[in-house]
């Protein structure tokens, strides 16, 4: 199988009637929560390593930041 982390969270939000905020929560805070590393993971915060994903209304992946480098 192959099946990258953005079509896992579109595919949660669409098979599971979640919304797509939701499911967003699930592949990132919540498992960092449980890994201990969300005081700089699974959320967006000041200082934090600035590794998100730019998606559009439709979602559609436009782009990704890793530690701030787009």
């Amino acid at each position: 199988s192959d099946l990258d982390m953005f079509t896992a969270v579109r595919n949660t939000s669409e098979f599971a009637s979640l919304p797509w905020q939701e499911a967003v929560r699930m592949a990132s805070l919540y498992p960092a929560n449980i890994l201990g590393a969300a005081h700089g993971y699974g959320r967006i915060i000041v200082g934090g390593p600035a590794s998100f994903s730019q998606v559009s209304q439709n979602l559609v992946l436009e782009k990704t930041w890793l530690n701030g480098v787009c």
